[in-house]
């Protein structure tokens, strides 16, 4: 919204879109806790990346220009890596739970 708006205009409750999106996340991860885990670790490297894509996603909605680069904003950089190394931090010690 730019400050030189002659009223109120409609905004995306962003704020509500990430508590609702943390609340999913939550409950993914208690069930991975409770029912699946099948390795020391699964539930954190579990958060990450779906933490990192609600981020992802969310931040299109937004309408501060944070630190924009290509078009995606910091947080949105950031992610990236997070997703990766999560998902490759799974594959190790998913692999290293079934050499056990």
């Amino acid at each position: 919204i730019t400050r030189v708006a002659a009223g109120p205009l409609p905004v995306v409750p962003i704020q509500l879109m990430h508590a609702i999106s943390n609340f999913l996340i939550f409950v993914i991860a208690l069930v991975l806790f409770k029912k699946f885990r099948k390795f020391d670790g699964l539930v954190f490297w579990s958060f990450m990346p779906l933490y990192a894509v609600s981020r992802f996603v969310l931040e299109f909605f937004r309408d501060d220009h944070r630190g924009v680069f290509a078009g995606i904003s910091t947080s949105q950089i950031l992610g990236i890596p997070v997703i990766l190394v999560s998902i490759l931090m799974i594959h190790r010690l998913y692999g290293r739970s079934k050499s056990v």
